[in-house]
Parts: structure tokens; C-alpha cells; sequence
């Protein structure tokens, strides 16, 4: 099995929405759309520190409770930034 149909298993994806609160998951799914940290604050009615912040804590809890989605929110990131610059 590879990392993304483990990742894509149902199991998998309940371990990862109960990994993370709900303002996390909101700034999660707002991301994953492709809106910038600075839009998702606004958006949201948040600092672009609270933005970041919620990103780097889910990433961590969920990486902590599926560690076999590690290397794909690494990927994720990776590209995202890149798309960035």
C-alpha cells in the first residue's frame, strides 16, 4: 500500500479530523484551496500569526497520530511554497 492510499483509506482520514481542533481544520481546508495565510486571517478574522500557528499545530498532530501522512503535508508544504515564491 502506498502512502497515499493509506492516506485516502477512511480510517485514515478520521484519525486525521480527529487529530486536529476545528479552527485548525478550518484553516486547514482554506489552505488546501489555495488561499494565501494572509487571506485565511483576514477571512477568518484572525492574526496571520494565528493562522500560522494553526497550520503548524495540526501539522504536528496530525504527523504525531498518522505519521504515515508525514511525508505528504511535507510534500504539500514544500509545493505550496514553492507556488510562493
Amino acid at each position: 500500500m502506498t502512502h497515499l492510499d493509506y492516506l485516502c483509506s477512511m480510517e485514515t482520514v478520521q484519525d486525521i479530523l480527529e487529530a486536529v481542533t476545528a479552527p485548525q481544520l478550518s484553516a486547514m481546508a482554506l489552505c488546501w484551496q489555495g488561499l494565501t495565510q494572509a487571506e485565511i486571517a483576514e477571512l477568518l478574522g484572525i492574526s496571520h500569526q494565528a493562522v500560522k500557528f494553526r497550520l503548524d499545530r495540526a501539522r504536528e498532530q496530525i504527523t504525531r497520530t498518522v505519521p504515515e501522512a508525514a511525508i505528504i503535508l511535507e510534500n504539500r508544504m514544500k509545493r505550496k511554497k514553492g507556488e510562493q515564491e
